[in-house]
């Protein structure tokens, strides 16, 4: 089997093993748990959420088996787009099916405000884009 060689990035991202599936399983995991809590509670919800940490798995494996046509900068982007995309998703199908209040009965109606942890994706894309260009300056 011929060796992928991957796409050098421009900026401070260049394709890694352990940062692409570090970032990928470590930004996903919750979701798995949660799915598997979950589960003890209503079976199909539950393996729901866990088709929500797969998704984003998938997608993040063949993004990253593709790195000899993608450039690492904008495939990281990518891939957080779509972890966040499937985060807000766990987040509303435990919303919409009361399911919420089952891992803590602390949260009560405080449940909504988890929505606002879906903002850590955006500013952390930022903090990306800026750590890119900042590099890409340094380099020039």
């Amino acid at each position: 089997m011929a060796k992928i060689l991957p796409i050098k990035g421009a900026g401070a991202f260049q394709w890694n093993t352990a940062g692409w599936f570090g970032t990928q399983i470590g930004c996903t995991l919750w979701i798995m748990m949660v799915g598997v809590l979950i589960s003890d509670y209503n079976m199909s919800i539950g393996l729901l959420i866990i088709c929500f940490f797969i998704a984003p798995n998938i997608i993040g494996y063949v993004i990253w088996h593709r790195r000899e046509h993608i450039v690492p900068y904008p495939a990281i982007q990518y891939l957080m787009v779509t972890i966040s995309l499937f985060a807000f998703f766990t987040l509303l199908t435990l919303d919409l099916s009361g399911l919420a209040n089952r891992l803590d009965e602390q949260l009560g109606n405080s449940f909504p405000y988890l929505y606002l942890v879906l903002l850590s994706f955006p500013v952390l894309m930022i903090q990306l884009h800026f750590q890119n260009l900042d590099t890409k300056r340094k380099q020039r």
